[in-house]
Formats: structure tokens, sequence, C-alpha cells
């Protein structure tokens, strides 16, 4: 089974057996959002944002000149 995320657009693998019926956390592996997913029979249900890993610049300590 193949989802995309919603946060980037790639496409999730998943296998199929264990997502047949399935409700719980996914995780994107190109940008680490993590999104819930719900499917029922092989076919999605429902999918929502759950967490978005976002990176931040600020506050790392490392000036830029």
């Amino acid at each position: 089974m193949k989802i995309e995320c919603i946060s980037c657009g790639k496409d999730v693998n998943l296998d199929h057996s264990v997502f047949e019926d399935y409700e719980g956390p996914v995780k994107c592996f190109s940008c680490s959002t993590v999104m819930e997913m719900k499917t029922s029979r092989g076919f999605v249900d429902s999918i929502s944002l759950l967490q978005r890993l976002e990176e931040n610049e600020e506050g790392t300590g490392e000036s830029r000149c």
C-alpha cells in the first residue's frame, strides 16, 4: 500500500498486510512528518497531520557572516 505524505507529497510505502486494518501513527521517512492514519480492508479511511518536524535555525548558537 502506498500513501502520499500530506506534508511533502512524497510516497510512503507501507506493508500491505500490516496496514490492512490499522489505526495509528505513520511516519514519512522523507520529511519526518508523523500522520495519524486509519484504514479498513486495505483502504485509507482517514489521514491527518499529527506532528511535523520543522527545522529551526534560530537558537543554534552558530553565527553566520
